[in-house]
């Protein structure tokens, strides 16, 4: 008879059998969960990687980790986030706008994702939807939000609320002490607002400390000083900016004027003649150069000057003034009589001008005094700022009659019949027989 296992001998091996089973499916579990775990740290790597290069603005280290992180979760609304964080920062509007989209479709805080959209919209000269947010944004928080302050100052410097735009540019400076652009952009508020030089020396001064290499400031600084009456210290300044930007005719021509507040004649010449090398067709170099000559007694060769300054900017009320005086001492009194009074027109239209913009600066959100600036500019031929101020119109009044006909005759003069349709029939009228 054979032999047979006995059943204590049987269960031993059932037992080793089973031990051994489970052994290997806890090995299993083991090198499962180290493969999660080793996963999941890789992805918490690529999240902290890229959290940290794009608080670093380190864009090109940002943008691998996080579409590495993208890669390994599709449905994270962050890394979209992050990425539209990225692409404002790198100025790709479109795509910040579709990442936007997608973080808050797989349900990003709408917080951050509001403030961002408003970034966008300010940006874009949206500002009426982008102000009542970035207000809410900076009212809310005292934490540092440069970027939200700039935006806000944006807004409110483009749409001429100018009191507003200090306090803001105010929160700026605060959040960003070492930040050179906001003292430039308080320059563009003394400008607009009061004229006061000494004002923008400051804040020009104050820019150049943060930034020695900024060469606006640096010109900015310059016209300043002499304007203020300091053309010695304008001196050393438009030497630095010329150093730096030799080809630029906008500094030999400020140098040019300010040797003339200095009495250097022949100084002033040299300078002025450069510029107009640079740049024949500047008028105001003309104009400047023009009168040098005229100083001199050279009449006929300021009045060639004038001639082609006056082509190139018939609006100017200094180039009209002299080219009137020319052709009083060339003994043309007729043409001199018409220059003199196209230069008294020129004045009213200055005064007009300056007038809307106190006014404006009373009640900024004034629609109507808008359009008239509008319709100034382009009738000035400002005509890109006055597309700006027209568009911002329409954007809150989209049936605003009279700025939809300036737009209309500005469109028929410029060759572009089917816009100039556009804002006729938007005005209520019928266009023009072929």
């Amino acid at each position: 008879m054979g032999s047979h296992p006995s059943p204590a001998r049987g269960g031993v091996a059932s037992r080793r059998s089973r031990k051994t089973a489970a052994a290997a499916v806890l090995a299993v579990g083991i090198v499962a969960a180290g493969v999660m775990i080793r996963g999941e740290l890789r992805v918490m790597n690529s999240a902290d990687a890229a959290r940290r290069a794009t608080a670093d603005a380190r864009f090109s280290e940002a943008e691998a980790a996080l579409e590495r992180w993208i890669a390994a979760r599709p449905r994270a609304a962050e890394p979209h986030f992050l990425l539209a964080r990225v692409a404002v920062a790198l100025g790709r509007p479109q795509e910040a706008i579709a990442r936007l989209h997608r973080a808050r479709a797989l349900g990003h805080p709408a917080g951050p994702v509001d403030r961002l959209d408003a970034i966008l919209r300010a940006r874009a000269g949206r500002h009426a939807e982008a102000e009542p947010v970035l207000r809410q944004v900076l009212a809310g928080s005292d934490a540092p939000d440069p970027e939200a302050a700039e935006a806000l100052a944006r807004v409110y410097l483009e749409t001429f609320d100018l009191r507003a735009a200090a306090e803001v540019l105010e929160r700026w400076i605060r959040d960003a002490p070492r930040d050179a652009t906001p003292y430039l952009w308080r320059t563009e508020i003394a400008s607009r607002l009061d004229g006061d030089q000494l004002a923008r020396v400051r804040d020009f001064s104050a820019a150049l400390e943060r930034d020695p290499t900024l060469d606006r400031a640096r010109l900015g600084l310059a016209d300043a000083l002499r304007l203020a009456g300091r053309p010695d210290e304008a001196e050393e300044d438009y030497e630095a900016y010329i150093a730096r930007r030799p080809d630029d005719p906008a500094g030999h021509r400020g140098a040019g004027l300010n040797a003339l507040d200095r009495g250097d004649q022949a100084e002033a010449i040299r300078r002025l003649d450069r510029a107009s090398a640079l740049d024949p067709a500047d008028a105001s170099t003309l104009s400047a150069r023009a009168g040098v000559s005229l100083r001199l007694g050279d009449f006929a060769g300021a009045l060639a000057m004038l001639d082609r300054a006056v082509l190139a900017n018939p609006h100017d009320v200094e180039i009209r003034h002299r080219r009137g005086l020319c052709l009083d001492r060339l003994g043309h009194p007729g043409e001199a009589r018409a220059e003199h009074d196209a230069a008294a027109r020129l004045r009213d239209d200055e005064r007009r001008l300056s007038e809307l913009r106190r006014s404006l600066v009373r009640d900024p959100k004034n629609r109507e005094i808008q359009g008239q600036i509008a319709r100034w500019m382009i009738e000035h031929d400002h005509e890109e700022e006055g597309i700006r101020w027209a568009r911002n119109v329409l954007r809150d009044r989209p049936d605003h009659a009279s700025t939809h006909r300036v737009l209309a005759a500005y469109y028929d003069r410029s060759g572009q019949p089917g816009l100039a349709n556009f804002h006729r029939l938007q005005a209520g009228l019928q266009s023009p027989p072929p």
